[in-house]
């Protein structure tokens, strides 16, 4: 309804499902993606949260920028229709496993009035209820690991991390946050063939020359077609 995704265009972002799928069966409970302004995050999190649907999870997909609260308990209770009192186990969460979880997925965290309280209150929630039956994916709009939230090391179980050669120096999520990256020319290639080609456009404003025929007559043009909002 935010016309933030363009139905049937979306691209395979490889490294980025694999780790997200993967990452299921894990103990933790936060995988946190993190990436630049455009990146496709929207895009991602709606891809996965059909992927993750297909397998027959639970899956509730909410925006940062939406919420009435900083705090993801209330969040859930307002969202599902839940008292202001209901108990974890009231509620029925009992049920979700490891190797079952129910998925949660919030995109662009950062968006939110109050990021950093809302960060902290998932930290918390996570925190008390270990043991990878509850997932959160939380992504998160960055320039630079500067400006990532921190959390103390005491949580590091609950961050699922895919990368083997962490940083002991960074802190806990810039050590293990999962960074989306820009489109690979086969994957804008990709994009580009799929926009072109919808039948159901009937505004017609699409270009008449290929993606290739833009990288031979302006390749510095085409080189910025790697984020996927520019593109």
């Amino acid at each position: 309804s935010e016309k933030k995704v363009i139905n049937g265009i979306y691209q395979e972002r490889q490294d980025a499902e694999v780790a997200l799928r993967s990452w299921v069966g894990a103990r933790a409970g936060m995988f946190f993606l993190a990436a630049e302004a455009g990146s496709g995050k929207t895009n991602l999190l709606v891809e996965m949260n059909r992927q993750y649907a297909e397998r027959g999870l639970d899956t509730i997909l909410l925006r940062g920028n939406r919420f009435r609260t900083p705090n993801i308990w209330e969040e859930l209770c307002y969202r599902l229709n839940l008292t202001d009192d209901s108990s974890f186990e009231d509620v029925g969460f009992v049920k979700y496993e490891q190797e079952n979880p129910l998925m949660i997925l919030i995109d662009g965290a950062n968006e939110n009035s109050n990021s950093k309280a809302l960060f902290e209150s998932i930290i918390q929630f996570l925190n008390q209820h270990k043991g990878g039956h509850i997932k959160i994916v939380l992504s998160w709009r960055v320039n630079t690991k500067s400006e990532l939230p921190q959390a103390e090391e005491k949580v590091e179980s609950i961050i699922y991390s895919d990368s083997k050669e962490g940083n002991r120096d960074e802190h806990v999520i810039a050590r293990s946050c999962h960074w989306l990256k820009p489109l690979n020319k086969v994957e804008v290639e990709g994009a580009w063939n799929k926009y072109v080609s919808d039948k159901q456009d009937k505004v017609r404003r699409k270009p008449n020359f290929s993606y290739e025929e833009l990288t031979y007559h302006d390749r510095s043009l085409s080189d910025q077609l790697d984020n996927p909002l520019l593109l």
